[in-house]
Protein backbone atom coordinates (compact mmCIF):
# COMPACT_ATOMS: atom_id res chain seq x y z
CA UNK A 1 0.00 0.00 0.00
CA UNK A 2 2.62 2.49 1.14
CA UNK A 3 4.43 1.74 -2.50
CA UNK A 4 1.39 2.53 -4.24
CA UNK A 5 0.71 5.53 -2.40
CA UNK A 6 3.92 6.42 -3.32
CA UNK A 7 4.00 5.97 -6.84
CA UNK A 8 0.97 8.29 -6.91
CA UNK A 9 2.72 10.80 -5.54
CA UNK A 10 5.10 10.75 -7.30
CA UNK A 11 2.61 10.79 -10.82
CA UNK A 12 1.48 13.53 -9.08
CA UNK A 13 4.42 15.35 -8.42
CA UNK A 14 6.02 14.52 -12.33
CA UNK A 15 3.35 16.03 -13.55
CA UNK A 16 3.13 19.10 -12.07
CA UNK A 17 6.40 20.00 -12.58
CA UNK A 18 5.19 19.42 -16.54
CA UNK A 19 2.59 21.77 -16.17
CA UNK A 20 4.54 24.29 -14.43
CA UNK A 21 7.29 24.12 -17.47
CA UNK A 22 4.71 24.79 -20.25
CA UNK A 23 3.32 27.29 -18.20
CA UNK A 24 7.12 29.33 -18.11
CA UNK A 25 8.01 31.89 -20.31
CA UNK A 26 12.24 31.74 -20.94
CA UNK A 27 13.81 34.73 -20.15
CA UNK A 28 16.77 36.10 -21.25
CA UNK A 29 19.27 39.34 -19.02
CA UNK A 30 21.75 40.75 -19.20
CA UNK A 31 23.97 43.90 -17.90
CA UNK A 32 26.62 46.37 -18.76
CA UNK A 33 28.22 49.24 -15.74
CA UNK A 34 29.45 52.46 -17.20
CA UNK A 35 31.19 55.54 -15.51
CA UNK A 36 28.74 57.79 -13.83
CA UNK A 37 29.31 60.96 -11.68
CA UNK A 38 28.89 59.22 -8.50
CA UNK A 39 27.62 55.92 -8.94
CA UNK A 40 28.22 53.38 -12.02
CA UNK A 41 25.56 54.26 -14.26
CA UNK A 42 24.16 50.46 -15.42
CA UNK A 43 21.86 48.92 -17.96
CA UNK A 44 19.70 46.13 -17.34
CA UNK A 45 18.90 44.29 -20.70
CA UNK A 46 15.71 41.80 -20.76
CA UNK A 47 14.12 39.58 -24.25
CA UNK A 48 11.63 37.41 -24.47
CA UNK A 49 10.28 35.57 -27.35
CA UNK A 50 6.88 37.36 -29.12
CA UNK A 51 5.30 33.76 -29.52
CA UNK A 52 5.10 32.94 -25.83
CA UNK A 53 2.41 35.78 -25.24
CA UNK A 54 -1.14 34.58 -25.18
CA UNK A 55 -3.32 36.94 -27.51
CA UNK A 56 -7.29 37.42 -27.05
CA UNK A 57 -9.21 39.20 -29.36
CA UNK A 58 -10.15 43.00 -28.54
CA UNK A 59 -12.64 44.74 -30.14
CA UNK A 60 -11.07 43.88 -33.78
CA UNK A 61 -7.40 43.19 -32.82
CA UNK A 62 -5.68 40.38 -30.78
CA UNK A 63 -4.05 41.94 -27.48
CA UNK A 64 -1.37 40.97 -25.37
CA UNK A 65 -0.80 42.41 -21.91
CA UNK A 66 2.25 41.61 -19.57
CA UNK A 67 4.54 43.17 -17.00
CA UNK A 68 8.53 43.25 -17.07
CA UNK A 69 10.13 43.49 -13.31
CA UNK A 70 13.60 43.85 -12.05
CA UNK A 71 14.56 43.15 -8.91
CA UNK A 72 17.86 43.97 -7.24
CA UNK A 73 19.04 42.85 -3.80
CA UNK A 74 22.06 43.07 -1.62
CA UNK A 75 22.67 40.40 1.34
CA UNK A 76 18.93 39.12 0.82
CA UNK A 77 17.93 42.69 0.92
CA UNK A 78 15.81 44.06 -1.39
CA UNK A 79 16.59 47.61 -2.56
CA UNK A 80 14.92 48.25 -5.70
CA UNK A 81 12.04 46.82 -7.59
CA UNK A 82 10.94 48.36 -10.96
CA UNK A 83 8.11 47.16 -13.04
CA UNK A 84 6.80 48.48 -16.32
CA UNK A 85 3.12 47.04 -17.75
CA UNK A 86 2.86 46.86 -21.73
CA UNK A 87 0.19 45.64 -23.75
CA UNK A 88 0.74 44.74 -27.56
CA UNK A 89 -1.89 44.27 -30.77
CA UNK A 90 -1.61 42.05 -33.40
CA UNK A 91 -4.08 42.08 -36.34
CA UNK A 92 -3.92 38.40 -36.29
CA UNK A 93 -2.67 35.64 -34.57
CA UNK A 94 -0.25 34.56 -37.36
CA UNK A 95 0.75 37.58 -37.39
CA UNK A 96 3.32 37.09 -34.63
CA UNK A 97 6.77 36.00 -35.64
CA UNK A 98 8.50 33.16 -33.79
CA UNK A 99 11.81 34.65 -34.29
CA UNK A 100 10.40 38.01 -32.97
CA UNK A 101 11.96 39.15 -29.43
CA UNK A 102 10.42 42.17 -26.82
CA UNK A 103 12.85 43.58 -25.93
CA UNK A 104 13.34 46.16 -22.84
CA UNK A 105 16.29 48.20 -20.94
CA UNK A 106 16.73 49.55 -17.36
CA UNK A 107 18.66 51.94 -16.61
CA UNK A 108 19.91 52.82 -12.70
CA UNK A 109 22.62 54.10 -10.91
CA UNK A 110 24.25 51.79 -8.41
CA UNK A 111 27.07 51.83 -5.43
CA UNK A 112 29.98 49.41 -6.55
CA UNK A 113 29.45 45.94 -5.36
CA UNK A 114 27.85 42.53 -5.72
CA UNK A 115 24.05 42.59 -6.20
CA UNK A 116 21.14 39.60 -7.24
CA UNK A 117 19.67 40.29 -10.10
CA UNK A 118 15.91 39.32 -10.40
CA UNK A 119 14.79 40.18 -14.57
CA UNK A 120 11.25 38.81 -14.88
CA UNK A 121 8.04 38.66 -16.78
CA UNK A 122 4.21 38.28 -16.48
CA UNK A 123 1.14 37.41 -18.60
CA UNK A 124 -1.67 38.74 -17.28
CA UNK A 125 -3.87 37.13 -19.63
CA UNK A 126 -2.32 33.04 -18.60
CA UNK A 127 -0.66 34.19 -15.37
CA UNK A 128 2.22 32.41 -17.27
CA UNK A 129 5.61 33.76 -15.91
CA UNK A 130 9.56 33.65 -16.37
CA UNK A 131 12.28 34.52 -14.30
CA UNK A 132 16.38 35.14 -14.84
CA UNK A 133 18.46 34.96 -11.44
CA UNK A 134 21.74 36.46 -12.12
CA UNK A 135 24.92 38.11 -10.00
CA UNK A 136 25.92 41.42 -11.01
CA UNK A 137 29.32 42.43 -10.01
CA UNK A 138 28.83 46.89 -10.50
CA UNK A 139 32.74 47.84 -10.28
CA UNK A 140 34.40 51.09 -8.45
CA UNK A 141 35.79 53.33 -11.53
CA UNK A 142 39.17 55.11 -9.80
CA UNK A 143 41.17 57.50 -11.33
CA UNK A 144 43.49 54.68 -13.16
CA UNK A 145 43.16 53.66 -16.51
CA UNK A 146 39.54 51.37 -16.47
CA UNK A 147 37.47 49.89 -18.81
CA UNK A 148 33.48 50.23 -19.05
CA UNK A 149 31.65 46.34 -19.41
CA UNK A 150 31.34 45.04 -22.82
CA UNK A 151 27.87 45.72 -24.26
CA UNK A 152 27.29 42.92 -26.86
CA UNK A 153 24.67 43.94 -29.44
CA UNK A 154 23.01 43.15 -32.64
CA UNK A 155 23.30 46.31 -34.13
CA UNK A 156 24.98 49.53 -33.72
CA UNK A 157 24.45 52.65 -35.40
CA UNK A 158 24.78 56.49 -35.38
CA UNK A 159 21.48 58.38 -34.98
CA UNK A 160 19.75 61.43 -33.87
CA UNK A 161 16.83 60.30 -32.87
CA UNK A 162 15.51 59.27 -29.69
CA UNK A 163 15.64 55.44 -29.41
CA UNK A 164 13.88 52.95 -26.76
CA UNK A 165 17.11 50.85 -26.31
CA UNK A 166 19.90 52.41 -25.65
CA UNK A 167 21.78 55.19 -26.83
CA UNK A 168 25.23 56.43 -26.25
CA UNK A 169 27.27 59.53 -27.90
CA UNK A 170 24.54 59.58 -30.63
CA UNK A 171 25.16 55.64 -31.37
CA UNK A 172 21.81 53.65 -30.99
CA UNK A 173 22.34 49.88 -29.70
CA UNK A 174 20.17 47.48 -30.00
CA UNK A 175 21.35 44.96 -27.22
CA UNK A 176 21.72 41.04 -27.41
CA UNK A 177 20.41 39.97 -23.60
CA UNK A 178 21.15 36.46 -24.57
CA UNK A 179 24.29 36.88 -26.46
CA UNK A 180 23.30 34.25 -28.50
CA UNK A 181 24.14 34.34 -32.69
CA UNK A 182 23.85 33.04 -35.39
CA UNK A 183 22.32 32.53 -39.04
CA UNK A 184 19.64 35.60 -37.68
CA UNK A 185 21.95 37.70 -36.37
CA UNK A 186 25.26 36.72 -37.73
CA UNK A 187 27.02 40.05 -36.73
CA UNK A 188 29.17 40.11 -33.22
CA UNK A 189 28.60 43.87 -32.70
CA UNK A 190 29.70 45.70 -29.16
CA UNK A 191 30.00 49.10 -27.71
CA UNK A 192 33.06 50.03 -24.62
CA UNK A 193 34.10 52.89 -23.13
CA UNK A 194 37.99 53.72 -21.86
CA UNK A 195 38.42 56.04 -19.30
CA UNK A 196 41.50 58.20 -17.29
CA UNK A 197 43.13 58.19 -20.29
CA UNK A 198 46.87 60.24 -19.90
CA UNK A 199 46.91 63.56 -21.73
CA UNK A 200 49.90 65.31 -22.95
CA UNK A 201 50.60 68.98 -22.70
CA UNK A 202 49.66 69.52 -26.48
CA UNK A 203 45.80 68.36 -25.29
CA UNK A 204 45.72 64.93 -26.73
CA UNK A 205 45.48 61.34 -25.63
CA UNK A 206 46.80 59.09 -27.48
CA UNK A 207 45.39 54.55 -26.96
CA UNK A 208 45.61 51.81 -28.73
CA UNK A 209 42.80 48.51 -28.31
CA UNK A 210 43.16 45.24 -30.12
CA UNK A 211 39.98 42.58 -30.06
CA UNK A 212 40.13 38.46 -30.16
CA UNK A 213 37.65 35.69 -29.96
CA UNK A 214 39.03 32.65 -28.31
CA UNK A 215 37.10 29.42 -27.29
CA UNK A 216 36.39 28.24 -23.65
CA UNK A 217 39.63 26.74 -23.14
CA UNK A 218 40.99 29.85 -24.19
CA UNK A 219 42.86 29.07 -27.41
CA UNK A 220 42.30 32.02 -30.10
CA UNK A 221 40.44 31.85 -33.00
CA UNK A 222 40.29 35.34 -34.56
CA UNK A 223 42.86 37.70 -33.94
CA UNK A 224 42.10 41.45 -35.30
CA UNK A 225 44.30 44.45 -36.32
CA UNK A 226 45.31 46.79 -33.27
CA UNK A 227 43.96 50.10 -33.56
CA UNK A 228 45.74 53.32 -32.57
CA UNK A 229 43.66 56.27 -32.32
CA UNK A 230 44.28 60.11 -30.59
CA UNK A 231 42.05 62.73 -29.71
CA UNK A 232 41.52 65.47 -27.03
CA UNK A 233 39.64 63.84 -24.00
CA UNK A 234 40.40 61.11 -21.38
CA UNK A 235 37.27 59.26 -21.92
CA UNK A 236 36.34 58.14 -24.58
CA UNK A 237 33.51 55.53 -26.74
CA UNK A 238 34.66 53.01 -28.66
CA UNK A 239 32.28 50.61 -31.36
CA UNK A 240 32.86 48.22 -33.57
CA UNK A 241 31.67 44.57 -35.01
CA UNK A 242 32.76 41.46 -36.66
CA UNK A 243 30.79 38.42 -38.79
CA UNK A 244 31.26 35.71 -36.70
CA UNK A 245 28.95 32.87 -38.81
CA UNK A 246 31.61 30.95 -39.73
CA UNK A 247 32.36 29.81 -36.51
CA UNK A 248 30.96 26.90 -35.41
CA UNK A 249 27.88 26.29 -32.60
CA UNK A 250 29.84 26.56 -29.22
CA UNK A 251 30.43 29.06 -26.30
CA UNK A 252 33.23 31.92 -27.30
CA UNK A 253 34.73 35.01 -25.18
CA UNK A 254 35.25 38.57 -26.80
CA UNK A 255 38.50 39.40 -25.42
CA UNK A 256 39.63 43.22 -25.54
CA UNK A 257 43.15 45.06 -24.36
CA UNK A 258 43.61 48.69 -23.99
CA UNK A 259 46.82 50.27 -23.84
CA UNK A 260 46.99 53.93 -22.81
CA UNK A 261 50.54 54.82 -25.00
CA UNK A 262 51.87 57.48 -23.04
CA UNK A 263 51.75 55.71 -19.91
CA UNK A 264 52.17 52.11 -21.09
CA UNK A 265 49.56 51.00 -18.81
CA UNK A 266 46.93 48.42 -20.09
CA UNK A 267 43.81 47.33 -19.03
CA UNK A 268 41.36 43.93 -20.01
CA UNK A 269 37.92 42.91 -20.38
CA UNK A 270 36.14 39.78 -21.99
CA UNK A 271 31.84 38.87 -22.33
CA UNK A 272 30.91 35.44 -23.13
CA UNK A 273 28.57 34.79 -26.05
CA UNK A 274 27.39 32.10 -27.93
CA UNK A 275 26.89 30.72 -31.51
CA UNK A 276 23.70 28.79 -32.03
CA UNK A 277 23.43 27.14 -35.54
CA UNK A 278 20.28 24.66 -36.49
CA UNK A 279 21.66 21.39 -37.13
CA UNK A 280 18.13 20.58 -39.65
CA UNK A 281 18.88 16.76 -41.01
CA UNK A 282 17.87 16.86 -44.31
CA UNK A 283 17.88 13.43 -46.51
CA UNK A 284 19.39 12.86 -49.59
CA UNK A 285 16.62 12.82 -51.49
CA UNK A 286 15.43 16.33 -50.27
CA UNK A 287 18.68 17.63 -51.03
CA UNK A 288 18.82 16.38 -54.71
CA UNK A 289 15.29 17.87 -55.11
CA UNK A 290 16.61 21.14 -53.72
CA UNK A 291 19.65 21.52 -55.42
CA UNK A 292 17.63 20.46 -59.17
CA UNK A 293 16.60 24.29 -58.66
CA UNK A 294 13.58 23.31 -60.65
CA UNK A 295 10.87 24.72 -58.00
CA UNK A 296 12.67 27.75 -57.54
CA UNK A 297 13.23 28.55 -61.33
CA UNK A 298 10.30 27.14 -62.67
CA UNK A 299 8.47 30.17 -63.10
CA UNK A 300 11.79 32.00 -64.81
CA UNK A 301 11.75 33.71 -67.87
CA UNK A 302 14.57 33.97 -70.19
CA UNK A 303 15.43 37.63 -69.03
CA UNK A 304 14.81 36.89 -65.11
CA UNK A 305 17.15 33.93 -65.97
CA UNK A 306 19.90 36.14 -67.33
CA UNK A 307 19.72 39.03 -65.16
CA UNK A 308 20.30 36.97 -62.23
CA UNK A 309 23.26 35.94 -63.87
CA UNK A 310 24.42 39.18 -64.54
CA UNK A 311 24.01 40.42 -60.93
CA UNK A 312 26.01 37.34 -59.89
CA UNK A 313 28.56 37.59 -62.28
CA UNK A 314 31.33 39.04 -60.30
CA UNK A 315 30.91 35.73 -58.67
CA UNK A 316 31.65 33.50 -61.68
CA UNK A 317 34.87 32.46 -63.25
CA UNK A 318 35.50 32.82 -66.83
CA UNK A 319 34.20 29.30 -67.40
CA UNK A 320 31.34 29.27 -66.24
CA UNK A 321 30.36 32.99 -68.03
CA UNK A 322 31.22 31.23 -70.92
CA UNK A 323 29.15 27.92 -70.69
CA UNK A 324 26.40 30.08 -69.62
CA UNK A 325 26.49 32.23 -72.64
CA UNK A 326 25.21 29.04 -74.71
CA UNK A 327 22.40 27.38 -72.95
CA UNK A 328 18.98 27.32 -73.54
CA UNK A 329 16.15 28.57 -70.79
CA UNK A 330 16.50 24.81 -69.48
CA UNK A 331 20.20 25.21 -69.23
CA UNK A 332 20.05 28.30 -67.44
CA UNK A 333 17.80 27.40 -64.33
CA UNK A 334 20.23 24.09 -63.86
CA UNK A 335 23.08 26.00 -64.26
CA UNK A 336 21.72 28.51 -61.98
CA UNK A 337 21.05 25.98 -59.14
CA UNK A 338 24.05 24.56 -59.35
CA UNK A 339 25.71 27.54 -59.10
CA UNK A 340 24.53 28.56 -56.12
CA UNK A 341 24.81 25.14 -54.64
CA UNK A 342 28.66 24.95 -55.16
CA UNK A 343 28.34 28.28 -53.05
CA UNK A 344 26.59 27.34 -50.29
CA UNK A 345 28.43 27.34 -47.42
CA UNK A 346 25.85 24.55 -45.00
CA UNK A 347 24.27 22.50 -47.03
CA UNK A 348 22.87 20.42 -44.61
CA UNK A 349 20.59 23.19 -44.14
CA UNK A 350 17.48 23.97 -45.90
CA UNK A 351 18.63 27.82 -47.17
CA UNK A 352 21.35 28.68 -48.63
CA UNK A 353 22.25 30.99 -46.37
CA UNK A 354 25.54 31.87 -48.63
CA UNK A 355 23.26 33.27 -51.78
CA UNK A 356 20.70 34.83 -49.20
CA UNK A 357 23.82 37.39 -47.60
CA UNK A 358 24.36 37.62 -51.58
CA UNK A 359 21.07 38.96 -52.48
CA UNK A 360 21.07 41.20 -48.88
CA UNK A 361 23.78 42.48 -50.11
CA UNK A 362 22.53 43.00 -53.37
CA UNK A 363 19.24 44.85 -52.17
CA UNK A 364 21.76 46.95 -49.85
CA UNK A 365 24.40 48.39 -52.73
CA UNK A 366 21.00 49.27 -54.65
CA UNK A 367 19.64 51.04 -52.27
CA UNK A 368 22.88 52.61 -50.78
CA UNK A 369 25.21 53.35 -54.39
CA UNK A 370 22.30 53.59 -57.03
CA UNK A 371 21.84 56.84 -59.09
CA UNK A 372 20.01 58.14 -62.23
CA UNK A 373 22.80 56.92 -64.06
CA UNK A 374 23.88 53.38 -62.53
CA UNK A 375 22.40 50.93 -60.42
CA UNK A 376 24.28 50.54 -57.10
CA UNK A 377 25.89 46.66 -57.76
CA UNK A 378 27.37 48.22 -61.13
CA UNK A 379 29.59 50.94 -59.28
CA UNK A 380 33.04 49.71 -57.72
CA UNK A 381 31.89 50.15 -53.96
CA UNK A 382 28.64 48.16 -55.00
CA UNK A 383 31.06 45.36 -56.53
CA UNK A 384 33.49 45.34 -53.83
CA UNK A 385 30.78 45.21 -50.87
CA UNK A 386 29.14 42.07 -53.05
CA UNK A 387 32.11 39.90 -53.58
CA UNK A 388 33.84 40.48 -50.24
CA UNK A 389 31.11 41.75 -48.06
CA UNK A 390 30.38 44.50 -45.45
CA UNK A 391 33.55 46.52 -44.88
CA UNK A 392 35.17 46.06 -41.02
CA UNK A 393 35.62 49.77 -40.56
CA UNK A 394 35.52 52.69 -43.12
CA UNK A 395 37.34 55.96 -43.01
CA UNK A 396 35.37 58.77 -44.91
CA UNK A 397 36.50 62.14 -46.10
CA UNK A 398 34.89 64.81 -46.89
CA UNK A 399 35.35 67.50 -49.99
CA UNK A 400 37.72 70.50 -49.18
CA UNK A 401 38.54 73.50 -51.10
CA UNK A 402 41.91 71.34 -52.71
CA UNK A 403 40.58 67.87 -52.55
CA UNK A 404 37.67 65.57 -53.58
CA UNK A 405 36.18 63.13 -51.19
CA UNK A 406 37.30 59.71 -50.71
CA UNK A 407 36.80 56.65 -48.31
CA UNK A 408 38.61 54.25 -47.48
CA UNK A 409 37.33 50.73 -46.45
CA UNK A 410 38.89 47.98 -43.95
CA UNK A 411 38.85 44.53 -44.60
CA UNK A 412 40.89 42.95 -41.68
CA UNK A 413 40.14 39.20 -42.22
CA UNK A 414 41.50 39.55 -46.03
CA UNK A 415 45.44 38.67 -46.33
CA UNK A 416 45.46 40.01 -42.94
CA UNK A 417 44.11 43.48 -43.20
CA UNK A 418 43.34 45.30 -47.00
CA UNK A 419 42.04 48.37 -47.75
CA UNK A 420 39.93 49.77 -50.57
CA UNK A 421 40.29 53.54 -51.44
CA UNK A 422 37.29 55.26 -53.13
CA UNK A 423 37.34 58.77 -54.58
CA UNK A 424 34.33 60.98 -55.74
CA UNK A 425 36.65 62.10 -58.77
CA UNK A 426 33.40 63.74 -60.60
CA UNK A 427 31.43 65.44 -57.74
CA UNK A 428 28.13 63.39 -58.29
CA UNK A 429 28.30 61.46 -55.43
CA UNK A 430 29.50 58.11 -57.60
CA UNK A 431 32.83 56.81 -55.64
CA UNK A 432 35.62 55.40 -57.89
CA UNK A 433 37.67 52.77 -56.62
CA UNK A 434 41.17 54.55 -56.80
CA UNK A 435 43.81 51.84 -55.52
CA UNK A 436 43.81 48.63 -53.06
CA UNK A 437 46.21 47.00 -50.93
CA UNK A 438 44.63 43.85 -52.20
CA UNK A 439 46.30 41.72 -54.30
CA UNK A 440 43.31 41.01 -57.08
CA UNK A 441 42.47 44.47 -57.04
CA UNK A 442 43.67 47.93 -59.18
CA UNK A 443 46.74 49.28 -57.12
CA UNK A 444 47.84 52.98 -57.31
CA UNK A 445 50.60 54.02 -55.44
CA UNK A 446 49.70 57.88 -56.22
CA UNK A 447 46.19 57.62 -55.69
CA UNK A 448 46.49 60.93 -53.39
CA UNK A 449 47.05 63.31 -56.48
CA UNK A 450 43.80 61.74 -58.73
CA UNK A 451 42.10 63.32 -55.58
CA UNK A 452 44.56 66.43 -54.93
CA UNK A 453 45.16 66.65 -51.81
CA UNK A 454 44.16 63.96 -48.64
CA UNK A 455 43.03 64.76 -45.25
CA UNK A 456 43.37 62.57 -42.49
CA UNK A 457 40.18 61.96 -40.57
CA UNK A 458 38.97 59.47 -37.70
CA UNK A 459 37.72 55.74 -38.71
CA UNK A 460 34.37 54.71 -37.58
CA UNK A 461 32.87 51.27 -37.78
CA UNK A 462 31.64 49.98 -40.98
CA UNK A 463 28.38 49.12 -40.19
CA UNK A 464 27.26 52.67 -39.53
CA UNK A 465 25.71 52.88 -42.56
CA UNK A 466 25.98 49.79 -44.24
Amino acid sequence: MKKLFFIFYWLIFFWAQVAAQLDFIPVHADYACFKGSDKAYTEIYLSFSQSDLTYSLEDSMYVSHFDHTVKISQQDSVLLTIQRNYKNAIIHPNDINKNSQFMDVFFLELNPGTYQLVASIHDQVTEKSGEYTQEMTVPAFSKELALSHLQLSTKIEKTDRKSNFSTKNNIEIIPNPSRVYGVGSPMLYFYFEIYNLMIDREGNNKYSYHYYISDSEGRRLRDFPEKIKSNNTNTVAEASGTNIITLSTDTYYLNLEVKDLLTDKNTFTRKKFSIDKPNRQVNETQIEARLAGYEEYMNFTEQQLRDEFEKAAYLAIPEEKKVYAQLDIEGMKRFLAEFWKRRDTDPSTLINEFKRTYFENLQLVNAQFSSNFKEGWRTDQGRILLVYGKPDEIQRNPSSINAQPYEIWYYYSLEGGAEFIFGDLTGHGEYELLHSTYRNEIKDPNWQLRLGGVRTRERSSGFDNY
